[in-house]
């Protein structure tokens, strides 16, 4: 397991303290890149993975920026985080917006920006489409199949939480881009 030390020495923190206004975040940029960089590793067998880095869990554009050098994309559940995305750099299909209950603005947003739309709800697709457009590519998440009896280790939604979609919702959801082309 990774030792965790602070990258600093008193005085060199007292430095900074004495240079810039507290408070104020420290990142440790070399840190952050060896991180993800060991986790694009863990996944180097899937030669098209890519990482979606959460920009709800930290909104700050350098992070944003420095993690998509190293070739993360983002993931997006509002407007704001689609401006940081694009801001930093990350364009196009390497953005995706994963939202619930998404004001039009929100796809509008993400469709100029040529972003993936991932729906969690299926019953949005007729909203986005009469009211924002459809974009290039869209995402469904599949619902885990319902395990068998005897079978453990299975992870369940509770009622109201989303888990995607049934296999079956998301073959009618593909005839509704049909509908508004």
């Amino acid at each position: 397991m990774n030792e965790k030390k602070f990258p600093l020495t008193k005085e060199e923190t007292l430095r900074l303290i004495e240079r810039y206004p507290t408070p104020f975040h420290l990142y440790d940029e070399a840190k952050i890149r060896a991180n993800f960089r060991r986790l694009r590793e863990t996944f180097a067998w899937a030669p098209s993975f890519r990482e979606h880095f959460a920009v709800k869990a930290l909104p700050n554009p350098r992070i944003v920026q420095l993690l998509h050098e190293d070739g993360a994309g983002t993931d997006c559940s509002s407007i704001p985080e689609l401006i940081i995305s694009a801001a930093a750099g990350v364009k196009g299909e390497e953005i995706m917006l994963t939202s619930n209950d998404t004001p039009y603005e929100e796809f509008q947003k993400a469709i100029e920006l040529g972003a993936v739309i991932n729906l969690d709800d299926l019953s949005h697709l007729d909203y986005m489409a009469k009211h924002a457009g459809l974009p290039n590519l869209l995402c469904f998440p599949l619902q885990p199949r319902q395990p068998r009896r005897g079978q453990r280790h299975h992870r369940q939604a509770r009622r109201g939480q989303s888990m995607g979609s049934r296999v079956s919702r998301c073959l009618r959801a593909i005839a509704v881009p049909l509908r508004w082309a």
